[in-house]
């Protein structure tokens, strides 16, 4: 055996000898399945190791200055995304209204349709392109408000969004954006419209303090109007479709959502978010859903990480350097997460108020007024919860474990051999027991004292709360004290305070008293005193007296049960009667008698007196005074005496003239001016004479008499200047308008009219009115249009206009008066007749071409075209506003009979037939330079020059013509207008002398192209600045001209070069427009052209070409170049001439009108502007259609037919209607062009983009 070690002793662990170990089966098989045990339980102790858990714990939140994200994904069925609005606020003070950055719009369409996706949009709505279209130089109204300070071009609103902003910060309702030019240039009211049954989707996040705020979806532009948030809701209330707040809210988290893998692993510690597919509705648009939530901020810790770590990590890079969305994981899913949870309540309610009777609380009751919307109120709780990774057992305790498993059990009896070994240990048993036995002394010492000192603590809380019981019943018993002093001392002051309210009210009883008994003193006394004054007739003190009476007397209304009381109210009352007669019985005497001028100081004061008795007895007098004036009228003038005749109609009012007269030398003094007797003797004898006439018409039309038209129409005459005298005597304010007609309700007293018994023959006036108009035409005619002793002025009209118009006024007036029904009607029509005339044989007369015998016509003057063009546009808007008096004016059922529309389009016709003159004359100046072109020989040109030399006339003849004309267009529209006209007239003239000048040479293109160029640079500064559309309209009518002088360009040789060139400009299959084109090139020969026809033939064909090739080329298709001089086909050729240009009008169609309307004339055509006018005449006074006038020289018309071989009237007037169509047809389209022109037509000028 080996040498004992010093060490052996310490053996706890003592071994038998390998003789005394005995190996069995059944030890080998517990060895087996104890090792199996023993692997299993170290295997499940290293899993336990490796577990990683997660440790919610719950800390104060220390941050400050956060910031904090909100993702929302919400749907709106039934409101669109122009409406929506999304605002955040804090209590902070910051507010993000109309929120635009990193949340989207998704257009949906209606949720009848299943709600899909239209368009998803980011919240700006492309506000940098919508002033693309503008001019660098525009600057927009901000119509009164101040310009935003975000504004694209400082001090301007550019754009709708811009003047919406600028309405919210003068916290302005905007609605749809009428009469706002901006936003009717981008549609905004049509794209509101046009998304009236859409739904919207509102997704995305922002970025919020992370403090206690709210954030809400609303309807309308939001603003702040003093301490409110306020919306503009017009147009979400204001609609036919029914929007409402309906909503579905698909997903609202606050903080980053967690990646899956990360979430799978913090399930049990991570509420999925309450409101993720939640769905309110209702039917009502004013409802309101409130969401109050409760946010707490959380912390998820990888192993490893501290929160002190996490904090520092998420605080590395500032707030807003972090992209949206990724706040809280900036370290993506290795690091830290920073997020929140929430809970929420919610509540709903209508905004009209009411209560929750349906769901049978009718305690419950709801505010009225509020915002439609939904609305998120936030508060950040204090804490903040943290889960942290963590592993649940040490290494140690793991080791500890393994040890525990592979180890034996603990065995006393085992530790104690161990221990004691040997025999020569047992002498240290007593010194080890009394270690041990000290050891368990020192724990139960350390245990009484722990068990001491808690019942040492819990012994100071009950005393504590004792004490605290102790002050609270001592505190209760002193309020109760407190309270027994207050009710005696209250019990003191009452009955020291008895004994004075009792002298206090015997004070008001005495009070009282003495106030009646001294009115009953001055009621008595004053009585006295008006009976003396009565009997001698002192009747301005009497009034005096009588006004005091009578309110002392209203004070003794409660006492009439006291005999004396009732009976001095009787004497009051007989007094009263009393002095009623005797005033009326001395006005009737001195009437009488004719002493008025020596005792009118007496009436007057009676007149005191009857003011004082009150409003019917001055009204018994004023009775009485007008009976007695018109009592000699009704004598004379009986309906069935001769001089009570219409005949003798102006007698009538001459008598009550004269009685005027004697009223204001003798009566008025007598009677107060705010008696107005003067309007009351005028209603009376207005009535009564109305009566008369009603009488005098109603038997003569009964015993089958026919009214005297001349005498009716005099009698009415006189009867509206009688009643016109009247007006202006008995009313104080003048009549500005023909729409302010007194009513009943004004403040002067006459409301009585004579001439409402005419009013059943007014159609008799209404003929009258006709012929008068009838005869104002032909002299409007004759008048020039221009005083000569009078300067020209480009914004002044046609006097004939305003005449017309005035007497327009007049008459709408008088017959408004009389009648407003059928005769008003009849008027209107009559109205619409004449205004047809006056633009046919006026205005038309007046921009036509003038005959003269023997001498060529004359053009109208660019003065005389300017007043006409000035005077249609003011018949235009004076056309409609009169339209809108009479409907204002004429009763319900005939208001559908008014219109005067087509007389409005109709003096549309005429502007346009004023522009176009305006262009004939520029057409006219550059007559002799087409000429010039004409007569160079473009076939021998050798060499190119900088320009021809007819360019340079022609450039400075636009210049100085049309610069004159613009000039003279105070309205841009009308500018626009004329440039419009004037490219295309001049392309079109351009082109008909390219063809004229045939044969043209390659070097002739080359010099016809740059001349072209030269000219378009002088066409575009007709306007300056040029807006872009003036700028597109000029490229597209010169390109046509380039594109067939760069085909010309071309040299034949080789001829597939020609046809190559032919193909890519000109781009058709017709075989005539290629011959066209060689007839322009000189190549005349049968057999050249043949071989090129065929050539071209066989390229057109080809697959490079086919799909772009048209059948006939506009360019090439109207010109005729196999003719002697050239030019236009001859179907496009009889539009040449001045007659011929629209010498078919007559049978125009309103489809075809629009061939005719501005800047559409077909491009062949060399529109005769000037010629517009005779054409019409020529066709109104043509013999074949009836008309009666004398065709002008030249016109190619025939002498009129022998005395009776005129056509019919009828015939004279179909031609006339058929004028008066295509006249308003014209207009139509004319004021269509013009309302594209970027300006509201009739409204004066609309800035310089309408240009």
């Amino acid at each position: 055996m080996p040498a004992k070690s010093r060490f052996t002793r310490l053996d706890a662990f003592t071994k038998t000898v390998e003789d005394a170990r005995v190996r069995t089966t059944s030890g080998g098989i517990v060895t087996i399945v104890s090792l199996l045990v023993v692997f299993y339980l170290v295997w499940g102790e290293w899993t336990d190791y490796r577990k990683v858990s997660v440790l919610p714990e719950l800390m104060v939140d220390k941050g400050r200055g956060e910031k904090m994200e909100i993702h929302l994904n919400i749907t709106f069925p039934r409101i669109p995304c122009e409406l929506l609005t999304l605002d955040v606020m804090d209590v902070s003070g910051e507010q993000q209204t109309g929120v635009v950055h990193g949340v989207s719009k998704v257009r949906l369409s209606s949720y009848t349709e299943g709600g899909r996706v239209i368009e998803s949009s980011s919240l700006d709505l492309h506000a940098e392109e919508a002033a693309k279209h503008l001019d660098p130089t525009y600057c927009g109204s901000c119509y009164s408000a101040p310009a935003p300070p975000n504004a694209k071009k400082p001090g301007c609103c550019n754009t709708c969004d811009e003047v919406r902003e600028a309405y919210a910060s003068n916290s302005w309702a905007f609605g749809r954006g009428e009469g706002v030019e901006q936003c009717e240039k981008e549609g905004y009211g049509e794209r509101l419209d046009a998304q009236r049954k859409e739904g919207c989707r509102i997704e995305g996040g922002i970025r919020v303090n992370k403090v206690i705020g709210n954030f809400h979806i609303a309807p309308g532009r939001s603003f702040s109007n003093g301490n409110l948030h306020v919306h503009d809701l017009n147009n979400y209330l204001d609609t036919p479709v029914h929007h409402t707040f309906s909503h579905q809210i698909h997903q609202l988290r606050f903080g980053p959502q967690l990646p899956d893998d990360i979430a799978a692993k913090w399930t049990d510690h991570h509420h999925t978010n309450p409101l993720d597919d939640t769905e309110q509705s209702t039917d009502e648009p004013a409802f309101n859903f409130m969401y109050f939530i409760k946010v707490v901020s959380t912390s998820y810790l990888p192993l490893g990480w501290t929160e002190k770590r996490s904090t520092d990590s998420h605080s590395i890079l500032p707030t807003d350097l972090v992209p949206l969305g990724l706040h809280g994981q900036t370290l993506g899913s290795e690091g830290s997460i920073e997020t929140h949870q929430y809970s929420v309540t919610s509540h709903k309610r209508s905004l009209s108020g009411g209560d929750d009777a349906e769901e049978g609380h009718k305690e419950r009751l709801h505010a009225q007024g509020g915002i439609p919307g939904i609305f998120f109120s936030y508060d950040i709780s204090p804490m903040k919860v943290l889960n942290k990774e963590q592993r649940p057992k040490s290494f140690t305790a793991f080791l500890t474990g393994v040890c525990a498993v592979i180890g034996d059990n603990y065995d006393p009896i085992t530790h104690l051999n161990a221990i004691f070994s040997h025999p020569s240990t047992l002498s240290s048993v007593s010194r080890t027991y009394s270690e041990i036995e000290s050891y368990q002394d020192q724990l139960d010492d350390e245990i009484d004292g722990l068990l001491d000192e808690q019942r040492t603590s819990n012994q100071e809380a009950v005393e504590r709360i004792q004490a605290s019981k102790d002050e609270l019943a001592e505190l209760f018993k002193k309020i109760e004290d407190v309270r027994e002093r207050a009710a005696q001392t209250q019990r003191n002051i009452a009955e020291m305070t008895a004994d004075i309210k009792q002298l206090d009210n015997t004070k008001k009883n005495l009070t009282l008293s003495m106030t009646a008994l001294k009115r009953l003193q001055m009621l008595t006394t004053a009585y006295e005193q008006l009976k003396v004054l009565s009997k001698t007739r002192q009747y301005r003190e009497c009034a005096q007296l009588l006004q005091a009476v009578i309110q002392l007397m209203a004070h003794f209304k409660s006492y009439r049960s006291i005999d004396q009381i009732a009976t001095l109210s009787r004497n009051v009352s007989d007094l009263q009667r009393e002095l009623l007669e005797q005033v009326c019985e001395d006005f009737e005497i001195t009437f009488a008698k004719g002493e008025v001028s020596q005792r009118r100081g007496v009436l007057a004061e009676g007149c005191h007196v009857m003011d004082a008795l009150g409003e019917n007895a001055r009204s018994r007098l004023v009775t009485w005074y007008c009976n007695t004036q018109l009592r000699e009228y009704r004598t004379v003038f009986r309906g069935n005496e001769e001089a009570g005749s219409l005949d003798n109609i102006s007698r009538r009012y001459s008598w009550f003239r004269r009685m005027l007269k004697v009223y204001d030398e003798e009566h008025a003094a007598i009677f107060p001016p705010y008696w107005k007797v003067g309007e009351v003797l005028a209603n009376v004898f207005c009535e009564g004479t109305r009566d008369d006439f009603k009488g005098i018409l109603s038997r003569t039309t009964k015993s089958g008499q026919t009214v005297d038209v001349n005498l009716l129409l005099l009698c009415l005459q006189e009867t509206l200047d009688f009643e016109h005298s009247l007006e202006r005597r008995f009313t104080t304010n003048s009549r500005t308008s023909i729409d302010t007609v007194t009513s009943g309700s004004d403040a002067t007293g006459f409301n009585q009219t004579i001439s409402d018994a005419f009013e059943p023959y007014l159609s008799v006036w209404v003929d009258a009115q006709d012929k008068q108009l009838s005869s104002m035409i032909p002299k409007y005619k004759q008048q020039p249009p221009k005083n000569p002793e009078e300067d020209f002025n480009s914004q002044t009209v046609i006097s004939s206009s305003t005449e017309l118009f005035n007497f327009y006024r007049q008459s709408l007036n008088q017959c408004a008066k009389l009648s407003t029904g059928q005769p008003l009607s009849d008027l209107s029509k009559m109205f619409a007749k004449y205004l047809e005339q006056y633009a046919q044989q006026v205005l038309l007369f007046y921009i036509s071409e003038k005959p003269s015998a023997g001498t060529p016509s004359r053009v109208p003057s660019i003065e005389d075209t300017i007043l006409v063009l000035n005077t249609a546009d003011y018949c235009y808007n004076t056309s409609n506003a009169l339209e809108e008096k009479i409907k204002g004016r004429i009763d319900e059922g005939y208001k559908s009979s008014v219109d005067l529309q087509t007389q409005a389009d109709t003096f549309m016709g005429i502007a346009s037939a004023a522009v176009r003159s305006l262009v004939r004359r520029v057409e006219v100046d550059l007559e002799p330079c087409w000429r010039e072109m004409r007569n160079i020989a473009w076939n021998k040109m050798e060499n190119v020059l900088d320009q021809s030399s007819y360019v340079a006339e022609v450039q400075r003849k636009v210049r100085e013509r049309t610069s004159q004309i613009v000039d003279l267009l105070h309205k841009q529209q009308y500018a626009r207008a004329f440039a419009d006209n004037f490219v295309e007239l001049l392309a079109n003239a351009y082109i008909s002398n390219i063809v004229q000048c045939k044969p043209i040479t390659e070097v002739g293109a080359e010099q016809m192209l740059l001349d072209t160029h030269a000219i378009r640079s002088t066409v575009l500064q007709i306007l300056s600045p040029a807006p872009p559309a003036f700028t597109k309209r000029v490229t597209s009518a010169f390109a046509k001209i380039e594109t067939l002088l760069k085909t010309l360009q071309v040299v034949p040789s080789p001829p597939e070069s020609l046809i190559t060139a032919y193909l890519i400009h000109i781009a058709d299959l017709s075989d005539a427009n290629f011959r066209k084109l060689l007839e322009l090139k000189g190549i005349r020969g049968r057999n050249e052209q043949n071989q090129l026809v065929e050539l071209f033939q066989m390229h057109k064909l080809g697959a490079q070409y086919k799909s772009s090739l048209v059948e006939k080329s506009s360019i090439l298709t109207p010109l005729n170049v196999t003719g002697g001089g050239g030019g236009l086909s001859t179907s496009a050729s009889s539009t040449l001439g001045p007659s011929a240009a629209v010498h078919g009008l007559g049978a125009i169609s309103s489809s075809a009108a629009a061939s005719l309307s501005t800047a559409n004339l077909p491009g062949n055509m060399k529109f005769d502007a000037a010629g517009f006018g005779n054409a019409l005449m020529d066709r109104f006074s043509s013999p074949s259609l009836g008309g009666i006038g004398t065709p002008r020289e030249g016109s190619g018309a025939v002498t009129p037919p022998p005395d009776g071989m005129l056509p019919s009237s009828g015939a004279a007037g179909e031609a006339g209607a058929k004028l008066n169509e295509n006249l308003r047809n014209i207009g139509k389209f004319f004021k269509r062009d013009l309302g594209g022109f970027g300006g509201r037509f009739g409204k004066g000028n609309s800035g310089e983009d309408g240009r």
